[in-house]
């Protein structure tokens, strides 16, 4: 999707919707556990207090170069919401886009069958 903000630019904007079985406490620790995160990011982790307005990277042991750098967390709302500013800077063509925003909303849904 493509929008139009104030400034007169252009930015793309990507919205993904994932839909887990798991308690709020559990999809927490999944975001923010070392270890948990790196078995759903490749081996990935991030290095951060969790605390808002605090820097966070994401490095991996096998990458020449870090993955992720330089962002913050914007809000932290254990367990329910979760914003980060995002750069990623794992190639050189990669981090020449801009900044990206993350937002993590775990807002229950209830889903009609059939």
């Amino acid at each position: 999707m493509r929008t139009s903000f104030g400034s007169g630019r252009v930015s793309n904007l990507s919205l993904h919707a994932h839909v887990y079985a798991w308690s709020r406490a559990r999809l927490w620790q999944a975001i923010t556990d070392l270890g948990t995160r790196a078995c759903y990011q490749f081996g990935a982790q991030i290095e951060s207090s969790w605390a808002a307005g605090c820097p966070y990277q994401v490095v991996h042991p096998k990458a020449s170069r870090t993955l992720i750098e330089r962002d913050n967390h914007l809000e932290v709302d254990p367990p329910r919401r979760l914003v980060q500013s995002y750069r990623a800077v794992w190639d050189d063509d990669v981090a020449a886009e801009a900044t990206s925003r993350v937002t993590r909303n775990d807002t229950p849904q209830r889903f009609r069958s059939g």
